[in-house]
């Protein structure tokens, strides 16, 4: 019997939590970091706002990818091709809400092309893996976010 997957619904409540956290930093960090926001012209004041967004997905991802990865679902491990289990498609729907916003972010802080070709090649990832396809993959994948954040504090 197959289970349903995280719809569009999922992908849309996250896209806005994305958004929501943008906003956040966007009015808390020129009070709470004041000394080291305020110097920052518009264009490095924009990257911290994605950074600080990006560092949160990166780490709320790997609490929800790694054990998926580590210990699967008996449907995840049976097939690794195309199986799948509520974990690992809610890590590919969090995923892909967070590279739409990211296409949205690179192209309005105009980031340049490498980096809307990623995001966009990480949205076209991750909506795929909802399919079910590649989902134990997809969590390994997301992992290597890990060290995003510790690249954004060397930033």
């Amino acid at each position: 019997q197959e289970r349903p997957q995280p719809g569009s619904s999922t992908i849309h409540k996250f896209v806005l939590l994305f958004c929501g956290l943008h906003v956040a930093s966007i009015l808390v960090a020129p009070r709470l970091f004041a000394t080291h926001y305020r110097p920052l012209s518009p264009s490095e004041q924009r990257d911290w706002h994605g950074r600080v967004v990006g560092s949160l997905f990166a780490t709320g991802i790997v609490f929800v990818a790694l054990p998926e990865y580590l210990w699967p679902g008996d449907a995840l491990a049976a097939d690794e091709a195309f199986g799948t289990s509520d974990r690992a498609s809610l890590a590919c729907a969090i995923a892909a809400a967070f590279f739409v916003w990211d296409v949205f972010f690179c192209t309005a802080a105009c980031q340049g092309w490498p980096f809307v070709l990623h995001a966009s090649a990480g949205l076209f990832i991750y909506w795929h893996a909802l399919q079910p396809f590649q989902q134990r993959a997809a969590c390994f994948f997301l992992c290597w976010e890990a060290s995003t954040p510790l690249l954004n504090l060397r930033s």
